[in-house]
Order: structure tokens, then sequence, then C-alpha cells
């Protein structure tokens, strides 16, 4: 968290409540978007490029929990 970047998400906006990391190279954000659907992004570079999943009819994910860095 020293140094921080901006990077293009493939959403056009979301409110995030959560930022996990697994290693320097696994990451996931987690909230939801305007329109009350729950978001993950997840990130395997280090946070360049993210990649989405969304769950409709959910309005937030406020945290997860793993069971292996699978």
């Amino acid at each position: 968290g020293n140094n921080w970047n901006n990077v293009n998400l493939p959403i056009a906006s979301g409110n995030f409540r959560k930022l996990v990391y697994r290693n320097s190279s696994l990451m996931f954000a987690l909230g939801g978007d305007d329109v009350l659907n729950a978001v993950m992004l997840k990130s395997t570079d280090g946070g360049t490029t993210w990649n989405d999943i969304y769950w409709s009819g959910i309005n937030t994910i406020y945290g997860m929990d793993f069971i292996s860095d699978d």
C-alpha cells in the first residue's frame, strides 16, 4: 500500500468494501455496482488488470474466506 496507480476497471462504477490480497499477484476487490448487483473483481497480475464477476439480486459483498490460493 505504499504506492498506488490508477487502473482501468471492467465496470463503470462501484462501491468497494474490501480489498483482499492473497499474495503479490492474486487479489480481489469486493463490493457492489450502482444497479444493486454484487461485484467481485479479480486480478492475477498484482492489480494491473482485473476481471469481473457479478451476482444479480445481491446488493453487495462485504468479505470472503479462502481455503487455498486455487
